[in-house]
């Protein structure tokens, strides 16, 4: 985001744009809860002016016996309503505290639905995820819902304030000038510890998204080996202590402007009640009050200093708020660029076109990279870690932009293809696979309705059938969650089962036999030849023999294809290819001779 933005941004989300957008969001979400929240700031307020009239009848009741058919039935009326007001403020309060669970739950559905709606060049960007983790903490820390609460307290303290305001005014106005500019004070050392506790936000929220960060990795199953084999418990829980240890020091920080503010709070009370009360009791011994009225405006005094405080202390909660908000409205409010000129394809032929592309900016992952793959044909992607290959698969997705050049698909530029429809059509299995700690079924459809027909044919097609014969109703059986653990290889067999349920015309394998063996490799590859050869395809490896049935073979080298052919071809070249044929083979065979494992030429 540019800085002319994002300045723009923060100064739109002002302390009241935050609260009509928390308010408005929390009446479209749920209605219910935005009715409470006001009935309980209203409860509240009328508990506050009920309960200071009480006294003052009391004393008027007691002091003027002879009046007790004009007063009794005001101090029960003032009793009951106090009793009907004190239920509804605790059903409300009972309510809303059941509410902010699935209120905070509700936020976190939203944050998911946003990432995964967002491009995954912003999702997966420095910018987007620093984003993304903050937006989170402030909803798994329980910020937002706080937000609510304060924002009822900031209703009842108004409520109460104007109305215990409006009866001191009764007294004399310039009591309440008086208290308002002595209450001024108080505010504005308020804001300066604002000013001083948003001064450390950032680097507070950083040290929260490494907590978070090793947190989870802690509980990670497929973290535990390493964890436990390297001994890795006492690290993970120096690395918490001293993040711990910072967090302390940086909230510290933050409360220090508070700290002074305290100290010049209590004088400034002790001044602004004192001269208030020294009036009150002139008046009253002058015989210009009641004793009835004495205890009403000493009581209100009293409540107003306290109400002016609280509601400077509660906009000041806001205010430190806002900045909460802001990361969640954020994230939120991000919008991919709409395509300018959407596109539509018209076939499955890919072209790369003069392309050249940079993650940061300054150095070529690919350097005018040309390539085409016509309908059906299926290419092989070689080259040795760093040669570009998985990038060209990001762009041929449409993931990133190039940043010179084109790649269409169907005729058409890939990042001008609406995505549901660009992905509608590609099928790809990764070496990092998402298994979903769902059915075999789903985890194979991607859906919670599959077709188990079509999920049982393709897990049979990826040769996993063995399920059917050792599970009990294995396609209906969660992973993981019911004790169905996979194989690394397994994990990729099911991937590629997922690429066959799909059936796009387009199927990119990168890399997603890693986990298996030479000889299972090139089985699987010619597996997925035989299984689709109508389609077109792209496979993406370092390990070359099984890669030998491509129509071509595309040899990269530092982001630029070097040599194009058929493996023959490529081999009577004699260039880099076949070097590096031959010195795979050379390995296999070696391995096979001294029992090493074949999977060894990878590190190669």
């Amino acid at each position: 985001m540019k800085k002319t933005e994002k300045t723009k941004k923060q100064g739109v989300m002002t302390t009241l744009s935050n609260i009509a957008y928390v308010m408005r969001d929390i009446y479209r979400s749920s209605r219910g809860l935005f009715f409470v929240l006001i009935l309980e700031g209203v409860c509240a307020a009328g508990q506050n002016v009920v309960g200071i009239y009480l006294p003052k009848a009391a004393v008027e009741l007691a002091t003027a016996p002879m009046e007790w058919g004009r007063l009794l039935p005001a101090l029960i009326a003032l009793t009951m309503g106090l009793i009907i007001l004190n239920a509804a403020h605790g059903w409300a309060a009972s309510e809303e505290d059941s509410s902010y669970y699935d209120l905070r739950m509700r936020y976190m559905r939203r944050i998911v639905n946003k990432s995964m709606s967002q491009s995954y060049s912003r999702l997966e960007s420095d910018e987007g995820q620093n984003c993304y983790w903050k937006a989170r903490g402030v909803v798994l820390n329980g910020n937002l819902a706080q937000i609510c609460w304060d924002m009822v307290q900031l209703m009842t303290t108004f409520l109460s304030f104007a109305s215990f305001g409006w009866i001191i005014g009764s007294l004399h106005p310039l009591v309440v000038v008086f208290l308002l500019a002595a209450s001024a004070v108080t505010f504005l050392m308020m804001k300066r510890g604002s000013v001083i506790y948003d001064r450390y936000r950032d680097e507070q929220a950083k040290i929260q998204k490494q907590k978070w960060v090793l947190t989870e990795k802690s509980a990670e199953p497929k973290h535990g080996k390493d964890i436990r084999l390297y001994g890795l418990k006492d690290m993970f829980l120096n690395k918490m202590r001293t993040q711990a240890d910072r967090g302390v020091k940086v909230y510290n920080r933050q409360r220090s402007g508070y700290v002074e503010q305290h100290f010049s709070d209590a004088f400034l009370w002790a001044v602004r009640d004192g001269v208030a009360y020294a009036y009150l009791v002139w008046r009253f011994t002058r015989g210009g009050l009641g004793a009835g009225d004495f205890v009403l405006y000493f009581g209100a005094i009293a409540a107003f200093s306290g109400f002016v405080d609280k509601l400077a202390w509660r906009v000041d909660m806001l205010i430190r708020w806002r900045q909460d908000i802001g990361y969640f409205r954020e994230f939120m409010e991000y919008e991919d660029p709409e395509i300018e000129n959407p596109e539509t394809m018209r076939g499955t032929e890919v072209r790369f076109e003069h392309v050249s592309f940079s993650y940061d900016g300054k150095t070529d992952v690919l350097k005018n990279f040309d390539l085409t793959i016509k309908p059906g044909e299926h290419i092989a992607l070689i080259g040795v870690n760093g040669a570009g290959k998985s990038t060209a698969v990001k762009l041929l997705c449409g993931f990133y932009a190039p940043t010179s050049g084109s790649v269409k698909i169907g005729g058409a530029e890939a990042t001008r293809v609406p995505p549901e429809e660009r992905f509608s059509k590609i099928s790809a299995v990764f070496q990092d696979m998402c298994v979903l700690p769902h059915t075999v079924a789903e985890n194979i459809a991607m859906s919670d309705a599959p077709d188990m027909e079509r999920a049982a044919k393709c897990l049979e097609l990826a040769d996993l059938a063995k399920f059917k014969d050792k599970l009990d109703a294995p396609m209906t059986r969660a992973i993981t969650d019911e004790g169905l653990e996979l194989s690394g290889g397994e994990t990729q067999k099911l991937a590629m089962a997922r690429a066959l349920y799909k059936d796009a015309p387009i199927l990119i394998l990168d890399e997603p036999t890693a986990a298996l063996d030479p000889i299972a490799e090139s089985e699987t590859y010619h597996r997925f030849h035989e299984l689709t050869k109508d389609k077109t395809a792209l496979y993406i490896s370092h390990r070359l023999a099984g890669t030998r049935f491509c129509d071509r073979i595309v040899f990269l080298d530092g982001g630029e294809i070097c040599e194009v052919g058929t493996h023959e071809e490529l081999m009577a070249l004699n260039g880099g290819y076949a070097n590096m044929f031959r010195l795979q083979s050379h390995y296999y065979n070696e391995g096979k001779g001294d029992g090493q494992d074949e999977g060894n030429v990878e590190d190669n």
